[in-house]
């Protein structure tokens, strides 16, 4: 919301097509299902920063797990400055974070090493060396990076709720989830702007950068359409049939009362 953003080109491939920014969407409970997942080995994850800043500490966060952390969750990682935009060139920040399963802490932070000399950045990379239980496939569901600013990034301005819109898109949500799922239109942006979240946190909790709502509305209208057309052919090729009907016993009728 405050305009960071996931630098898909030079980040490795993901299950979140058009969906990568999810992992920064800051959610106190990030859903299982939205999580930033690569099969690559040893995964990249460049953040574009909503503003240049002093980096102080950078946390990891996945989504609610008990005892036990979630196999294919990041274990140990390392972050990276980037120095130019193609990100060429790095400084570290900070290695071996180590995502702990002990003490059942969802957000665990990873304060930098204070160094007077470190400069304001603007992009930073996640190099992901391990995941929990070893397995092939990286799944990463919220990153955040702290820092000190001059300028602080503004959020972008927000209208009071919108009760009358957040109370129906909660009770489609609850009561009518084939109707939520297809034909309401609920961007994560959308939802955050008419705010939505203190209303409906679980809508907020389960929303998508893009929707595809319109998309579906539009097939409707069409089959509709195209339903409506061809009811018509049908109606005006029964009404010839019929009319055809008529006029052939009508002939057949004349032509008895002439043979008489």
């Amino acid at each position: 919301m405050f305009g960071a953003s996931v630098d898909t080109s030079y980040s490795s491939s993901s299950d979140l097509s058009g969906e990568s920014d999810l992992v920064l969407l800051d959610r106190p409970n990030p859903p299982a299902n939205r999580a930033w997942c690569s099969d690559e080995n040893e995964p990249v994850l460049t953040v574009n920063l909503a503003n240049y800043i002093k980096p102080t500490a950078v946390s990891y966060q996945h989504f609610k797990w008990n005892r036990t952390v979630p196999h294919g969750s990041p274990r140990i990682f390392d972050v990276f400055a980037c120095i130019d935009f193609d990100c060429e060139k790095t400084e570290p920040l900070i290695t071996n974070c180590e995502y702990k399963s002990s003490g059942q802490i969802q957000e665990q932070i990873y304060p930098i090493p204070y160094n007077s000399t470190t400069k304001s950045i603007g992009k930073v990379q996640f190099h992901f060396l391990k995941n929990h239980g070893n397995l092939n496939k990286t799944c990463v569901s919220l990153v955040r990076v702290y820092g000190e600013s001059t300028d602080l990034p503004k959020m972008r301005e927000y209208k009071r709720v919108d009760s009358t819109y957040c109370s129906r898109v909660k009770n489609e949500y609850h009561n009518y989830p084939f109707l939520y799922d297809k034909f309401t239109f609920k961007t994560c942006g959308m939802l955050f702007s008419k705010g939505c979240c203190s209303v409906c946190p679980e809508c907020c909790d389960e929303c998508d950068i893009r929707d595809f709502s319109e998309l579906y509305i539009l097939g409707f209208i069409v089959l509709l359409a195209v339903l409506c057309v061809f009811g018509s052919v049908m109606l005006v090729i029964i009404c010839d049939f019929i009319k055809h009907g008529r006029t052939t016993n009508r002939f057949k009728q004349n032509g008895r009362q002439t043979r008489r």
